[in-house]
């Protein structure tokens, strides 16, 4: 059984950072063909995942400096550096302050187009447009928040939405401590990972 659960957390460990090994057939699979207990499996799995989403999340912080890690992160989340590099440059914000930079990057959209529409647009639509301009930056900033990101990181992963690489990387990026990641991450893949092991039972009694 100890062999079983280590192979289970070194599978679940795997899958987060290799979509050709995804942990859940791997866990359907072992519950219905053997008699090893669903939560301890799931458990397990939810060890393993949680350890590797860990190192992701402090490497998107550059506590940790794998060139390999860093690489594969930056190949993940090339799009979303690409468009706070663009809104540093258009906006005058700073690097060290991403979140504001993508976020004002909406706000300083609706200001660049402005010129070029001119008076094509009336009075009353143009107010409208930089007020809602305004709301996005805002609610953009809120993501960043951890009375925000807890309850989205616990959600994407218990159900996937949003996808957890994404939603660890966003957490790396604000002030969330990395015991509270581990614990959110941890609870949810376990629900997860433990529900999906007893799949099997619900249909063999």
């Amino acid at each position: 059984m100890i062999a079983v659960l280590l192979a289970t957390v070194a599978v679940g460990a795997l899958s987060a950072v290799s979509p050709v090994t995804p942990i859940e057939p791997y866990l359907i699979a072992l519950t219905a063909t053997t008699s090893h207990q669903p939560v301890a499996l799931g458990v397990a799995a939810a060890l393993g995942q949680t350890a590797a989403k860990l190192a992701m999340f402090l490497a998107s912080r550059g506590v940790i400096r794998s060139p390999w890690l860093r690489r594969w992160l930056d190949k993940r989340t090339a799009p979303k550096a690409a468009a706070t590099a663009s809104a540093v440059a258009a906006d005058g914000t700073t690097a060290a302050d991403p979140t504001a930079a993508d976020g004002r990057s909406r706000a300083g959209w609706f200001r660049r187009i402005g010129p070029a529409i001119g008076d094509r647009l009336p009075h009353g639509l143009r107010s409208r447009l930089s007020g809602w301009a305004g709301w996005v930056a805002r609610e953009h900033r809120r993501l960043y928040e951890p009375a925000f990101v807890v309850p989205t990181l616990f959600a994407s992963s218990v159900i996937g939405v949003p996808p957890l690489l994404v939603t660890t990387v966003v957490a790396g990026g604000t002030r969330m401590p990395a015991s509270v990641f581990t614990v959110v991450c941890f609870v949810g893949r376990s629900i997860r990972f433990v529900a999906l092991a007893m799949v099997p039972s619900w249909f063999t009694g």
